[in-house]
């Protein structure tokens, strides 16, 4: 009996005409993108610092009586204690139905399933927050989660991907689109009493282009769609929720001097005060994506 599941695989590596660039080539131009990322990190810290600094008299003027009521402090300690709580909950991995790799023909397109040829992550951190990030090439799931330090101020980004390899089949510069519909799950919380928190999360398309010698040239696909965002100051906000199939798609010209890595990624961010005797904060993310497969359309 033959393989058909590597007659198709072939398939789509004749109509490329190439073999995937390796992991490590790509990783080195990823590399350039998390500078960047690293530095937006330090300027969103900097910015939440200044803030603070800024409402600090305010805060202060507010809290003074309320220093001195018992029932105040305790109900600080319920909040710290809901944080603490908070901090463990996951959602489910969102299940999907099996996709079949295949070309298709008019244009010319295709569709590729899990394994995908790239994965990335990447996470950031100020003070003593908790935060991880997996990308699965094998199974398609990218899961993000993180929560800040109930004790004191911290912060925390972090982002996952999975991509293909593609280059065009045709000479001539040709329009493309590619696009995706994972399934998610989400579960974001802030809470806090004079002291601001904040939390949100983002899914999308990235696209990276290449020149043959391995150098990146642009990055004709730069999507985050926003799936929650909020900033409180006083008692906070929470939602769960999800999408067994959210649409994402991009366009853009191709050609055949260069080549294209093809990303389904995503991220959170969140930060918050920590938590004291009279006010405090803290705020986490869980988010899970299933990438039941990724197609393309050139022409």
């Amino acid at each position: 009996m033959p393989d058909h599941k590597k007659y198709r695989a072939t398939v789509i590596k004749g109509i490329l005409g190439h073999d995937a660039v390796p992991r490590s080539v790509i990783a080195r131009s990823m590399a350039d993108l998390e500078k960047m990322l690293d530095r937006r990190f330090r300027e969103l810290n900097e910015r939440r610092n200044g803030l603070a600094r800024a409402h600090a008299p305010f805060r202060e003027k507010l809290l003074g009586e309320l220093r001195n009521d018992p029932a105040w402090t305790a109900s600080i300690r319920k909040l710290r204690d809901t944080h603490k709580s908070l901090k463990s909950r996951r959602v489910d991995v969102p299940k999907v139905s099996a996709k079949k790799e295949r070309v298709f023909l008019g244009s010319i397109g295709g569709t590729r399933v899990p394994a995908y040829d790239y994965p990335w992550t990447w996470s950031a951190t100020s003070g003593s927050p908790s935060v991880s990030a997996s990308a699965n090439v094998n199974n398609g799931q990218i899961r993000l989660t993180g929560s800040t330090d109930s004790n004191n101020g911290s912060s925390l980004s972090a982002r996952g991907a999975l991509g293909i390899f593609f280059s065009s089949p045709t000479e001539c510069l040709s329009h493309f689109r590619f696009w995706s519909n994972p399934a998610l799950s989400y579960d974001w919380w802030d809470i806090c009493a004079f002291d601001s928190a904040h939390s949100d999360g983002f899914i999308g398309l990235y696209a990276a282009a290449y020149d043959w010698a391995g150098g990146q040239t642009n990055t004709p696909a730069d999507q985050m769609i926003s799936l929650w965002s909020d900033d409180s100051w006083w008692s906070g906000a929470s939602d769960r929720g999800s999408n067994s199939a959210y649409p994402l798609s991009a366009s853009f010209e191709v050609d055949a001097n260069h080549y294209y890595a093809l990303w389904v990624w995503c991220g959170i961010h969140d930060s918050a005060a920590g938590w004291g005797t009279f006010s405090g904060s803290g705020s986490g993310a869980d988010l899970a994506v299933s990438v039941p497969s990724i197609s393309w359309e050139v022409g």
